[in-house]
């Protein structure tokens, strides 16, 4: 095995290639996972900017109830 003519396509290739092959599939999980997180955090914001506006239109109309009460 120390001959450089065994050495290197019989062990480098092939672990060159099972590393190449290794960090394409992280890469490629990487990505996926930070897609997947930032679908789930604008759909929580989204959520957040609903349930604001919901306060905020209920209050105006509770708020345009109570000043109505008020008036009589």
């Amino acid at each position: 095995m120390s001959n450089p003519l065994i050495f290197v396509p019989i062990i480098l290739v092939p672990l060159a290639i099972i590393l190449i092959a290794n960090l394409v599939k992280t890469v490629s999980y990487a990505r996926k996972i930070a897609k997947d997180e930032e679908e789930a955090a604008i759909k929580e914001a989204i959520q957040y900017i609903r349930e604001k506006n919901l306060r905020e239109t209920g209050d105006t109309t509770e708020s345009n109830e109570n000043s109505e009460r008020k008036s009589e």
